[in-house]
């Protein structure tokens, strides 16, 4: 279990680092960049494509997670959902607000 959770901090922080750019500096990087809309596409296209979002969700979850831990807040219970309880809770956000960017669904 704290493999998982270590795992899952350390991928959150890796699509979560930006890369500097003089025309484009991003602060998030990976499937959560992406508009609601744009996931809608996504989903379209290809269902499996949800599971790309889903593990892009739980790294940034347990990174937002564990800087709020480290700044002395409370912790959040990233499992106090079933992933798939996530995933529809993301889908209709995304419905509801199809500009917002994806990573706005995943607070």
């Amino acid at each position: 279990m704290v493999r998982l959770f270590l795992w899952c901090v350390s991928v959150g922080c890796c699509l979560c680092v930006s890369q500097a750019s003089a025309a484009d500096d991003k602060p998030l990087r990976g499937p959560g960049a992406r508009t609601c809309e744009e996931f809608a596409f996504d989903l379209r296209v290809n269902l499996n494509t949800e599971n790309t979002y889903s593990d892009w969700t739980e790294g940034f979850i347990s990174g937002m997670n564990w800087t709020d831990v480290m700044n002395g807040h409370t912790a959040k219970d990233i499992m106090a959902l079933s992933v798939a309880d996530q995933k529809q809770v993301i889908r209709h956000y995304c419905n509801e607000h199809p500009l917002a960017s994806y990573w706005e669904g995943c607070n």
